[in-house]
């Protein structure tokens, strides 16, 4: 975790450490990872001026696009 970011990363050396790794992050994601309470919104990509607008305004402090 570096400044409230978490960062998943895959390693090579042992292929099942991955999967344990998104398995930790799966069984806390109720409790810790809810985008409401950390203030990441999601957006479609069309949205990209409101989710500018509520970064500016303080709305959300993340804005994240799916993309399909």
């Amino acid at each position: 975790i570096y400044m409230k970011e978490l960062q998943v990363l895959g390693v090579n050396i042992n292929p099942f450490s991955f999967p344990k790794g998104l398995a930790f992050v799966q069984a806390m994601a109720s409790r810790y990872l809810n985008f409401d309470n950390l203030g990441i919104r999601v957006f479609k990509l069309s949205q990209y001026k409101e989710a500018l607008k509520a970064l500016q305004d303080g709305v959300i402090s993340k804005a994240v696009f799916k993309c399909n």
